[in-house]
């Protein structure tokens, strides 16, 4: 999955800026659509998430 400001995950959540990126992913500040408020969404590298 590519990732970039305005992307949506779960249909709930869209990245509204990249917050950190480390050894197992990235940290994204996000708005969930549902519950209309500002959380951190981590995202795990591909190799860690299953």
């Amino acid at each position: 999955m590519s990732l970039q400001t305005g992307s949506v995950i779960a249909d709930r959540y869209e990245l509204l800026r990249l917050i950190a990126t480390g050894g197992m992913g990235q940290v994204w500040e996000a708005m969930d659509t549902r519950l209309d408020r500002r959380v951190a969404v981590k995202v795990l590298k591909a190799e860690f998430s299953e």
